[in-house]
């Protein structure tokens, strides 16, 4: 499940999605080394507002997972 989940968070920053804009600073996607299983994102952006903007306009839909 953990291989699955990263394709699916990495495709997030694939060419034409929110994340691939000069907007989206950083997109780590670190797995645990004891379960593979458990993923952690942290993204940053250059402000709140542009995140809320691209995510909003965007055709490609991310997963969001909590």
């Amino acid at each position: 499940m953990g291989d699955r989940l990263v394709d699916l968070l990495l495709a997030c920053v694939d060419e034409g999605s929110p994340g691939s804009s000069e907007h989206g600073v950083v997109h780590l996607v670190p797995r645990s080394a004891s379960d593979p299983d458990v993923v952690h994102l942290t993204e940053g952006w250059t402000s709140e507002e542009d995140h809320h903007r691209l995510v909003a306009s965007s055709p490609v839909i991310c997963p969001v997972v909590a």
